[in-house]
Parts: structure tokens; C-alpha cells; sequence
């Protein structure tokens, strides 16, 4: 696992992003003309929401009943052309806790993902980020996170995923994707496991082929995907499929597949 010393100013600045991105596409909305309305949309919202508990901190032997008003600002905006088409969301939360003060809770999010057609319909690029910042953090253990579906945790995830398809001889379809993830975390979170999560950086090329609905009778199908982390967790797969469309109403399918799994070294020696 990479060393947080040593991320420097980019890495930083790289957690950002996805706000940075989700505000430039809001701008540019809010800059536009009726002449490109239907390249540059936007939209904003607000949300009140009222919640009443008989439990607000989730205790077995001292139960408060409390209130919460959830304030949810929005701003959503998309960008659409004959090769991009963006969306971007920014979302402002805010939750205030009538009487247990300490669980007061305020934090945001910024969400953006975009579609860049390099070649007509046979190559494009797919992107996403993501974004989310704590600005009040509630200091009281309780159910008020639960109860808003908020989660409080600080970090940036991001994709970008190259992707070909394209017509082999009218016989098949065939796509190829390669992808590249991050998920960063500002500090280290307790996974499904209690296991801390630290940073993680995913790796993946899958490849699809099928005969589509080229025969009325039939539908054969073969996927493949390997995906690599940087904890040394490793994932190949491979699965045929025939379809036999025997009459309107019944199909027969038959399927085989391999995976092989390869876990962290670290993980195998906690299991051993």
C-alpha cells in the first residue's frame, strides 16, 4: 500500500476533483443561452425532510426520543454533444438534532460522470468521480447517520474506463474494456470485517462476445474479465453461454464458467 508522505500536492488536490469537475459543469450551465439550452442543463433543488425517533442514540438502556430537519441542497447539471455527454450533481447536507446537540451533522458531496465518444459509436471513454467532504462532524455515537442514510466518512473515488466495440464480419459483437479505479479514503475506515480499508486501487480487462439477435433460434455468449487490486486480491473469470430459443415461450440455457481468486498474502496468513 502506498505511503500518504509520500502522495504529494496532486494527490491532494486529486481528492477534489470530483467537486472541481461537478462545479465547472454547474457554471457552464448557468452561463448558458436559450441558443445551447439543450446542450448545457441546470437544475437545482431543495429538500426538508422531518424525522421524529423514540431512540435517537441507539441505546438499549437510556432511550431519548428527539427530532432531526434534514436540509438538502441540490444542484444537478449535464452537458450534451454529438461526442460528451457529462452529468454532475452537488449535494449540501445539513441535520439538526433538536435536543442531542452533539449529533448535529453537516457534510457534502460531489458526484460527476461523463461519456467521450473518441471514435463514432466504437470507441469511447467512460469517467466518474466522486467526492465526499465532512464539514461538521457529530461528536455523539447515535442513530442520527442511519436514520438520514448520510454517510460521514471523507473520501474521493474515481474510474476511467477505455472501451471498444465494434461488428466482427456480421457474425459477432464483440466488447472490450480496460478500467482504472482509486477508492481514497482520508483516514482509514473499518471494513465489513473490522479490518481498516486503506486506500485501494483496482485494475480490470473484460471482454465480451455474442452472436446477438443475428440467428432467431439461438444466442451463443462468452465473457471474460481479470481484475487486479494493489493488495495483491486478484479475480479471473470466464463463462460460456447458449441460449436456445426453442419456441416464443421457452428457452434453454446452458452455462459453463471458470474463477480462480487470488487473495492478499496478508489475508491468507490471518485465515492460516
Amino acid at each position: 500500500m502506498r505511503s500518504r508522505s509520500a502522495t504529494g500536492m496532486f494527490s491532494r488536490a486529486k481528492r477534489y476533483l470530483p467537486l472541481a469537475l461537478a462545479g465547472v459543469l454547474a457554471a457552464g450551465a448557468e452561463l448558458s443561452t436559450d441558443a445551447v439550452a439543450d446542450v448545457f442543463r441546470l437544475r437545482p433543488s431543495i429538500f426538508v425532510e422531518q424525522i421524529f425517533v423514540d431512540n435517537i442514540r441507539s441505546s438499549s438502556e437510556d432511550r431519548d426520543a428527539d427530532g432531526i430537519t434534514s436540509l438538502t441542497a441540490r444542484l444537478d447539471a449535464n452537458v450534451t454533444t454529438d461526442r460528451i455527454q457529462a452529468i454532475a450533481r452537488i449535494e449540501g447536507f445539513y441535520n439538526e438534532v433538536w435536543a442531542a446537540n452533539d449529533l448535529d451533522g453537516a457534510n457534502g458531496r460531489g458526484d460527476a460522470g461523463a461519456r467521450v465518444k473518441l471514435f463514432q459509436d466504437n470507441l469511447y471513454v467512460d469517467a466518474t468521480a466522486r467526492r465526499q467532504q465532512v464539514f461538521l462532524e457529530p461528536t455523539g455515537g447515535g442513530g442520527a447517520e442511519f436514520l438520514t442514510g448520510q454517510n460521514q466518512q471523507q473520501e474521493t473515488d474515481f474510474s476511467v474506463s477505455p472501451t471498444l466495440q465494434m461488428d466482427l464480419f456480421g457474425l459477432a459483437d464483440l466488447i472490450v474494456r480496460a478500467s482504472y479505479a482509486q477508492v481514497l479514503f482520508d483516514e482509514p475506515v473499518v471494513g465489513p470485517a473490522l479490518v481498516p480499508l486503506d486506500d485501494v486501487t483496482a485494475k480490470g480487462l473484460s471482454g465480451r462476445i455474442s452472436t446477438g439477435k443475428r440467428a432467431s433460434m439461438y444466442e451463443a455468449i462468452v465473457a471474460a474479465n481479470y481484475l487486479e487490486t494493489d493488495s495483491d486480491f486478484q479475480q479471473r473469470t470466464i463463462i460460456g453461454g447458449l441460449l436456445l430459443h426453442l419456441t416464443d415461450q421457452f428457452t434453454a440455457i446452458g452455462r459453463i464458467g471458470y474463477e480462480r481468486i487470488g487473495l492478499p498474502a496478508k489475508q491468507v496468513a490471518r485465515e492460516l
